[in-house]
């Protein structure tokens, strides 16, 4: 809370004023605001508050992210899907008018109700129940169809990352030639060992598209309490997901996590043998993707400390697999 107790800080850093804090509280009806809680700081791309109403304690939501109420409504369908068959995420809360979202100075609001829970730790009943999670949110969404794009992409194929490269390497950026060009050379050797492969026919559903560990909040057991963060949603290869979990489970740990990633690849179920093949190559793009955003930083140690953990990673991915083969 800023020294005006009336005036607040989301997540991002933008201020709002109390009253329009009460007005999406009115809109919403979750109930006469009685406090702003505070807001999460684990770098959201949307600017979030948590605040306690006369009837409980719930999300406010400002989509950063272009948008568009198309959009809005068909991942409103898409999480009526997966909640109808027990997958735990979070329906918006409706508006006066029916709708699930306000807006205020041009965004968009949504409001959620707060889930409590634990954070990932590494646990053991935790990699088990995101894995089995992961898979029952796939086999929902296999056969559900695209609907309108995000408007901001972290999907790591090879597309996007070309896209992205050919940015860092015309792009008008204060970056040293030596980091440009080594970031440059991981992107062609993994360019080359896919295109080696060249992966046909992959399996398709709805990806979440940002299924790391700490979307999501646990119980006390372990098991999944609340999935987290909607805005990537889109149809493509469900490897990604599964790649994203790995990436984050193994770059903690020279030489990789052996024991954690047989148990999520046990427990997520079996892959077809061309996703097994390329699965290391997926997570090197993840790694590759995580160091092109990392080159909008403006601490040049920060990103080089990123390209070396990366690097590594990538490197012992594309030279020895993912399982040390």
């Amino acid at each position: 809370m800023m020294p005006n107790e009336n005036v607040y800080t989301d997540s991002n850093g933008n201020r709002i004023l109390r009253k329009d804090i009460e007005m999406i509280c009115e809109e919403h009806q979750i109930g006469r605001l009685i406090k702003v809680v505070g807001s999460p700081n684990n770098g959201n791309i949307n600017g979030i508050i948590f605040v306690q109403t006369a009837k409980g304690k719930y999300v406010i939501r400002s989509l950063s992210i272009y948008t568009t109420k198309e959009r809005i409504v068909y991942l409103e369908n898409v999480l009526r899907a997966l909640k109808n068959v027990g997958v735990p995420v979070l329906r918006s809360i409706k508006t006066q008018g029916n709708d699930y979202y306000s807006k205020k100075g041009g965004k968009f609001i949504q409001v959620y109700p707060y889930v409590a829970g634990h954070k990932f730790m590494f646990l053991k009943q935790q990699i088990e129940a995101n894995a089995k999670m992961l898979s029952k949110f796939h086999q929902t969404l296999a056969s559900f169809e695209q609907g309108p794009l995000p408007d901001v992409f972290i999907y790591p194929n090879l597309r996007n990352l070309t896209n992205k490269i050919q940015t860092l390497t015309i792009g008008n950026n204060a970056l040293p030639s030596k980091t440009v060009s080594k970031i440059v050379s991981l992107y062609s050797s993994i360019e080359k060992q896919w295109e080696r492969i060249n992966p046909k026919d992959l399996p398709k559903t709805i990806i979440h598209d940002d299924w790391h560990p700490w979307n999501m909040v646990y119980k006390a057991n372990g098991s999944v309490a609340a999935i987290l963060d909607y805005d990537y949603f889109q149809q493509g290869e469900r490897i990604y997901d599964i790649a994203y979990v790995l990436y984050y489970l193994n770059k903690r740990v020279i030489g990789g996590n052996l024991k954690q990633t047989r148990l999520f690849l046990r427990s997520y179920g079996e892959l077809i043998d061309i996703e097994k093949a390329i699965l290391p190559i997926v997570i090197a793009k993840v790694a590759l993707f995580n160091i092109l955003f990392a080159t909008n930083n403006k601490s040049e140690d920060k990103l080089n400390r990123i390209l070396h953990v990366n690097e590594e990673l990538i490197n012992r991915l594309l030279n020895k697999g993912l399982l040390g083969s």
